[in-house]
């Protein structure tokens, strides 16, 4: 996945990030930018205030290195995460630090349609049973430090900034990221929980599959495991398209051969046969979905998506006399599964007995 950073998401404001990405201007001194009103990504929107010079270590073209280093590491983990982004399925708060939480509301399917050859209706007003539901929104963060020497180095010879310590810790918030989304639970302040709610664990409904890797299973067994997943969808309404996210443990047998192509003569494997099941749009093998499981997910924002407060964002904590700093990375998103009054869902969980 590209990652862009430019100057209009560079220093965007929400409530004075900003003033903890001081920047080191042109003319050699040290300024952040503040936020005036306006569109928060526009930077006409922002002036420039002088600041003490022994605050400021990094140029905003520094700034741009270290976000766009530690994005890409922390996108490099995500396969489920970077989906959700490519199809669109992304809820964006206008102010992530607002709220802790995110309502939404869960509803029944309600009464049918009417047909009539006027606007006389006579059924009755359409009485859906409504229930909130709740979505908390993490800080998911890694603390590092940064040492003067580091950046001399990198200056005096023309190298890329040494981000070891960063790079790390991008990785590992990448990582939690995406195992919320296949199921995880993660503990936030007050002991709350993120459960179910933002993870697959949110399915109720569950496929008792093949084991895929017994010697006895055919493609033709795991085939039919698919298409029964996908009927189980179909009947709770849910009609794609779909991902199929596969664990790690199955990946091998994706490879096999299913059959050949009466066209082409050239042997089919049993990747490319699932992708010809109508309404599968891919299959997508995941490290952090529970071994022996597979999930078949319908990808739209009914069913998931990403609330997403703040990309992964770098801010400067603490000058130590000009000689160490310490720095936060941090990104505010959380996967969201959506179920309905009923609790269905989806999406459909495959596991053998």
């Amino acid at each position: 996945m590209e990652i862009k950073i430019d100057n209009s998401t560079l220093f965007s404001d929400y409530n004075a990030i900003t003033r903890n990405r001081p920047y080191i201007d042109k003319d050699g001194r040290a300024k952040i930018s503040v936020y005036k009103g306006g569109d928060i990504k526009d930077p006409k929107s922002y002036t420039q205030k002088i600041i003490d010079n022994d605050m400021a270590i990094f140029t905003p073209e520094e700034w741009k290195a270290i976000d766009t280093r530690l994005r890409e590491i922390a996108t490099s983990r995500q396969v489920g995460i970077a989906k959700l982004k490519e199809l669109g399925l992304v809820y964006n708060l206008a102010n992530p630090f607002a709220s802790h939480v995110l309502e939404h509301t869960k509803t029944n399917d309600g009464h049918d349609a009417e047909v009539n050859m006027n606007f006389k209706v006579t059924n009755e007003t359409d009485k859906q049973a409504v229930k909130t539901a709740s979505i908390p929104i993490p800080v998911i963060s890694w603390r590092w430090s940064f040492d003067i020497r580091d950046l001399q180095t990198s200056r005096v010879y023309n190298r890329p900034l040494d981000l070891k310590g960063a790079t790390v810790g991008a990785r590992k918030i990448g990582e939690k990221l995406e195992s919320m989304m296949f199921g995880a639970k993660a503990t936030i302040l007050d002991d709350k929980k993120i459960d179910s709610i933002i993870s697959f664990n949110d399915s109720n409904k569950i496929a008792t599959l093949h084991d895929w890797n017994a010697p006895g299973t055919t493609t033709a067994d795991i085939l039919d495991d698919i298409k029964a997943m996908k009927q189980l969808s179909t009947k709770d309404k849910h009609y794609g398209p779909w991902i199929l996210f596969v664990s790690q443990t199955y990946e091998g047998r994706l490879d096999d051969d299913y059959g050949v192509d009466a066209t082409t003569k050239a042997y089919i494997s049993l990747l490319n046969r699932i992708k010809e099941v109508r309404g599968i749009k891919d299959v997508i093998v995941s490290d952090f979905l529970p071994a022996d499981t597979v999930a078949l997910v319908q990808m739209t924002n009914d069913t998931i998506e990403l609330i997403n407060g703040m990309e992964l964002t770098t801010v400067q904590i603490m000058n130590a006399g000009g000689l160490n700093f310490e720095m936060l990375s941090f990104v505010m998103q959380v996967p969201a599964v959506y179920s309905d009054y009923e609790g269905n869902c989806g999406i459909v969980i495959g596991t053998h007995a």
